[in-house]
């Protein structure tokens, strides 16, 4: 296989050099999801007008690729004439494709032509803090075929050898007093969620312990409970702002606090300083969803939360619960909690949801449960228990048969 000689990066900043970081951590590298992209022949067709005119290559190149992919995919600029892309909303081709488009309209803008021999992709094999390396793209190869599932050999939640997930570290358990309750503890952990097309690792979610049962906590306990939730996640909103973003974030509040207008406020008031960056990463989930809650009330609740966050879901913890998810629930999507059904209970209910949604993400998949069959009925989206007995688990894998 062809390689590029190491490309020297021109010397970056605090912010540059963090986001670099971040995506090497990320394993998006490894995953193939990282391209370098030359206007070379654009420096080349300029000759002596390059140096007056390459701010505007550079500005229109980024605004292209930011309108074509936004957040949480990131470009850098590492040289005087190349960018480095950064891809984790979609595989590996389809971001490779994505990348071609937005450089043959550059290319077209300023060459007058959209020639396969003036695209200058690579796919990044290497990156360090002072140099890429990279082996060269064919921008007219075919994709691979999709994988073939081999009856029996389902795919399972396993933790790769030496990898352990960015993010999983991270980890909070407070405690607070309720009148009504007593002392309630808090824990809060990430996930990976993976996205069962791919193989690939498509946002982070935020599940959370309780010491108590959500339904039996008063409406200002659970309000303390989001309270916790959203501390935690401006600790990691603080480097989205600062690096991009490399993944968006699924985070749980409670269904009583973001209903009630005066606890939904306080919430936002506490989420101010991360506003911004909550709607460009975070996938609000509803959580706390019983059989019976009135479906308007829930439309209204959804609408209010609309300018807090990317996208919103509606999280369901109770077999009972389901019936409210087979009509017009006006969410963008639905997380289940595995821990509430058996897999074949889970799979019927997923088969009726995906008639309203294609978004569906099921948290707390156990090692044994078969995820083929899950990706079949129709779940778009997987992680496991951080809480449970694999909690190391991290990646899903293909078992022989």
């Amino acid at each position: 296989m062809d390689v590029h000689p190491a490309l020297l990066l021109e010397p970056l900043g605090p912010g540059r050099a963090d986001q670099l970081s971040r995506i090497r951590d990320a394993g998006l590298v490894q995953q193939g999801r990282v391209f370098l992209l030359s206007f070379e022949p654009i420096r080349t067709e300029m000759g002596s007008r390059w140096h007056g005119r390459r701010e505007i290559v550079w500005e229109t190149f980024e605004r292209d690729l930011t309108r074509a992919m936004p957040a949480p995919d990131q470009f850098i600029r590492v040289t005087e004439t190349s960018f480095l892309a950064a891809i984790s909303s979609t595989d590996s081709y389809s971001g490779q494709v994505r990348c071609a488009e937005v450089f043959r309209h550059v290319l077209a803008f300023f060459l007058g032509r959209t020639e396969d021999s003036d695209l200058s992709m690579s796919r990044v094999s290497a990156l360090g803090p002072d140099s890429v390396s990279s082996e060269p793209i064919d921008p007219s190869r075919q994709p691979p075929p999709p994988l073939s599932i081999v009856a029996g050999s389902p795919a399972r939640l396993l933790a790769p050898e030496g990898w352990d997930p960015p993010l999983s570290s991270r980890h909070s358990t407070l405690t607070f007093v309720s009148q009504r309750s007593g002392e309630i503890e808090v824990e809060i952990r990430i996930s990976p969620v993976w996205r069962l097309d791919c193989n690939l690792v498509g946002a982070y979610a935020i599940r959370r312990r309780l010491s108590h049962a959500l339904s039996d906590l008063s409406d200002r306990d659970q309000e303390a409970v989001d309270a916790s939730v959203a501390d935690f996640l401006a600790t990691l909103m603080v480097d989205y702002q600062k690096e991009g973003g490399a993944f968006a974030i699924l985070c749980p509040f409670t269904f009583t606090t973001l209903s009630s207008r005066n606890a939904r406020q306080r919430l936002l008031h506490r989420c101010g300083p991360i506003l911004e960056a909550m709607r460009r990463a975070v996938v609000l989930e509803l959580d706390g969803l019983v059989r019976g809650t009135p479906v308007g009330r829930v439309h209204e609740t959804l609408a209010m939360c609309r300018s807090m966050a990317r996208a919103r879901t509606l999280s369901i913890r109770e077999l009972s619960a389901t019936d409210m998810l087979y009509g017009d629930h006006g969410a963008e999507g639905v997380a289940i909690d595995a821990r509430a059904f058996s897999e074949r209970q889970l799979t019927f209910a997923v088969s009726q949801v995906r008639r309203s949604t294609a978004n569906i993400v099921v948290h707390g998949v156990p090692r044994a449960w078969d995820l083929k069959r899950l990706h079949r009925s129709g779940v778009s989206h997987a992680s496991a228990d951080p809480f449970g007995p694999d909690a190391a688990v991290a990646r899903l894998e293909a078992q022989s048969a």
